[in-house]
């Protein structure tokens, strides 16, 4: 037989005693710093009922049996900035949940601001390998170690050489940083370094 957790009836029961010791809290005026000081309190006091161990984060699990009575403990109690956000008045739910829409918009301005960012970049870098290329032709007998580098840049930054597209790009924007038609003769050097 499988431990699976606890079963409904220990739950039940832990349940009730996490609210007998909050209520004793309450009437001995006992007001640890913050939630977690809380739950670790009611988690101690917990073990030594139960008389088996219990941790402070099993009680503040947000989605936990424990967590709400935890919350209706800082509420009642008065702590500073704390509000329920399953017990909280119609107003309080709007404030927070426009605050949480805001944030939200504010994050994803940033994630397009960042993948605009690494367009950029891989715009200015292929720009780049390829205008120095095109610039500056190689010596025959140092070919070799100029695509070892461009080689090494290009698995350093990320990148992928893809023989059988003939392309090289970024995996995790999928976007083609240079192609066998702009580059052929590094295709050609690590089709024949690959196959040897």
């Amino acid at each position: 037989m499988s431990n699976r957790g606890p079963t409904n009836q220990t739950v039940t029961k832990r349940v009730n005693l996490v609210s007998k010791i909050l209520e004793r809290m309450k009437t001995n005026d006992i007001k640890p710093a913050n939630l977690t000081a809380i739950s670790v309190y009611v988690a101690d006091t917990l073990s030594d009922q139960e008389g088996k161990p219990c941790n402070g984060s099993t009680l503040r699990r947000r989605k936990g049996p424990y967590r709400r009575y935890l919350d209706d403990f800082m509420t009642e109690m008065g702590y500073g900035g704390h509000t329920n956000i399953i017990h909280g008045s119609p107003l309080e739910l709007q404030l927070q949940i426009r605050e949480l829409t805001q944030m939200n918009q504010a994050l994803e301005k940033q994630l397009a601001d960042a993948y605009q960012t690494n367009d950029l970049l891989t715009h200015k870098i292929s720009s780049s390998v390829i205008e120095t290329i095109d610039q500056e032709p190689l010596p025959p007998l140092d070919e070799e170690i100029y695509f070892k580098i461009l080689f090494n840049l290009i698995t350093d930054i990320g990148y992928q050489v893809d023989t059988y597209n003939n392309k090289v790009f970024d995996d995790l924007t999928h976007t083609t940083i240079f192609t066998a038609e702009e580059i052929p003769c590094f295709f050609n050097w690590y089709q024949e370094t690959t196959q040897s």
